[in-house]
């Protein structure tokens, strides 16, 4: 297809063009290394989701962190496979110039096999004009993917930020038909432009009228900050393959085997499950397992997503401290379940945010209970308190020193939240320790 509205390509561009891969190879390099640093970042975004999103909004942000994931892996693949390709054509340029007459005929081998061997292998110049048309086209399609991908996210963002701030004026399923709906109509449009471009139709008023403009309407929506690069990047190498046989279905092919490595990648995180509400539940209460996450251990990157105590290993005459965090999942359901009555009107400022710490506490005595080896434990007081570590979570905590049915060797702790499931139970964490005494820690204070 000639481009009749294209401007002519000035001397310098032209110049450019054959010389890119300088620049392609210093960009490309510094965007592997600044690459490798976004997984770390997306982690940190994901842990700060984790702790500040309420319960409706955790399957739809589930997605966007998951397509950043999937994102940030593509790029990194892409620009990796570009860097490598760019050395390949380097080294091949190299050699070329070293032996620049090609194959020489010589006595070791058969002419059958040299000839077979030229014929294969002999165009040299070729195979380096293609290893450069190819990293070029990586290069290129990187960004690409990159900005398609960035610009959903952005679009997902900006809804799912707006979502949050008037949480409390939105039904609670808003966030969830909100993703179905976007996802529904970005492949009701493609089936649409599918359809219009298909044989029997783009020949049609109806085609000629409409097919463009939605198209680009909808790609402007979602393609957003990366709109014309993407257009212009994504309809070249389409229009180039268009009329090949098999042309679309291999870029499809490469598209889902692109993000199957990249979501197989980002399955890999630890996170990734965390953002199940099932396994919320079921983690901290595997009572076969004594699990390093149950108990303070003091590293900066620390984060805990069930309640735990300072220490594995009590000593006599030591008492027994325990965290809890509340994410704001927890935390919202704590205070609207909390029966302690609301605060009373005319309090000045600093008298209402005391009371309102106050009550909070009162809140968490009737959503949170402990028991050590089966027996409740009553003898306690939360304070309010922020856990530093790899972002600072808060929550409550208490200090254990009257014990109970403390025995000596191995104690079982369980911390029960009254954050219900779907099945109507609350969650349980329960906690491993170990005592080296034969009495109460309470009797030697």
């Amino acid at each position: 297809m000639n481009n009749e509205h294209s401007s002519p390509k000035p001397q310098w561009l032209a110049k450019l063009e054959e010389e890119s891969w300088q620049a392609e190879l210093i960009i490309s390099g510094v965007a592997i290394l600044g690459a490798l640093q976004l997984p770390a970042l997306i982690e940190s975004f994901q842990y700060y989701l984790l702790d500040t999103l309420y319960r409706s909004e955790f399957m739809y942000w589930s997605f966007v962190s998951t397509l950043a994931s999937i994102g940030v892996n593509l790029l990194i693949i892409t620009f990796i496979l570009h860097f490598s390709i760019r050395t390949l054509w380097i080294g091949m340029v190299g050699i070329n110039s070293v032996y620049p007459q090609g194959f020489t005929r010589n006595k070791r081998f058969s002419e059958d096999y040299q000839d077979k061997l030229v014929e294969e292998f002999g165009d040299i110049n070729g195979y380096i004009q293609r290893l450069d048309r190819l990293g070029s086209s990586i290069f290129g399609m990187g960004f690409s993917v990159s900005l398609v991908c960035w610009g959903y996210i952005f679009l997902m963002l900006c809804v799912g930020v707006l979502a949050h701030l008037l949480h409390a004026y939105l039904p609670p399923d808003f966030l969830f038909y909100t993703g179905i709906t976007l996802y529904v109509l970005m492949i009701l449009v493609a089936v649409i432009s599918a359809t219009l471009s298909s044989k029997k139709y783009r020949e049609t008023a109806f085609a000629k009228r409409w097919h463009f403009p939605l198209s680009t309407s909808v790609s402007k929506i979602f393609f957003n900050i990366g709109y014309r690069p993407v257009m212009i990047i994504t309809n070249l190498a389409t229009s180039a393959v268009a009329d090949k046989k098999g042309g679309p279905m291999y870029g499809f092919i490469v598209g889902m085997l692109a993000a199957f490595i990249g979501g197989f990648l980002s399955a890999q995180s630890n996170l990734i499950t965390e953002w199940d509400d099932g396994r919320y539940h079921r983690s901290p209460s595997d009572t076969t397992l004594v699990a390093e996450s149950a108990y303070l251990t003091g590293a900066i990157n620390s984060y805990y997503f069930q309640p735990v105590i300072d220490k594995k290993e009590l000593q006599p005459e030591e008492v027994l401290t325990i965290f809890v965090p509340l994410p704001q999942r927890e935390k919202e359901m704590m205070m609207d379940s909390c029966s302690i009555a609301p605060l009373p009107e005319g309090l000045e400022k600093s008298e209402r945010r005391q009371a309102k710490r106050e009550r909070t506490l009162q809140c968490a005595d009737s959503y949170i209970s402990i028991a050590l080896n089966g027996e409740v434990l009553n003898n306690y007081r939360w304070r309010r308190h922020y856990q530093s570590g790899r972002r600072e979570q808060f929550g409550v905590q208490t200090v254990l020193y009257d014990l109970p049915g403390l025995r000596l060797g191995e104690n079982l702790l369980r911390v029960t939240t009254n954050f219900f499931n779907e099945d109507g139970q609350p969650r349980d964490a329960f906690i491993y320790f170990y005592y080296s005494g034969a009495t109460n820690p309470a009797d030697s204070l």
